[in-house]
């Protein structure tokens, strides 16, 4: 089980336009982001919590290769389903 470290809230200035209101980050003990809450103005802004999974280290950058993001109920609760965006990276490069 992996354990969380909320460590900080942003403006939405602060973590790009495709982000609205405040945006939570989660961390764990190794100083990984593991999910991250936010409102996405592409999904119609409901609140959603993406999370970042199977981190590789390539040339020292630690990336994550499987991403995807669930939505958050009014509790503020994670729901398992439906599964608004699945990313998976089969190979990581840097140059």
């Amino acid at each position: 089980m992996v354990t969380y470290s909320t460590i900080g809230v942003l403006g939405a200035g602060e973590v790009g336009r495709a982000v609205t209101g405040q945006a939570v980050r989660h961390y764990d003990d190794a100083g990984l982001l593991r999910r991250h809450g936010y409102a996405a103005e592409v999904l119609g802004r409901p609140p959603a919590a993406h999370f970042c999974e199977k981190h590789v280290t390539e040339l020292g950058l630690v990336c994550p290769t499987h991403r995807h993001v669930v939505p958050i109920d009014a509790n503020g609760e994670v729901l398992p389903e439906p599964v608004l965006i699945t990313i998976d990276l089969a190979a990581i490069s840097v140059a």
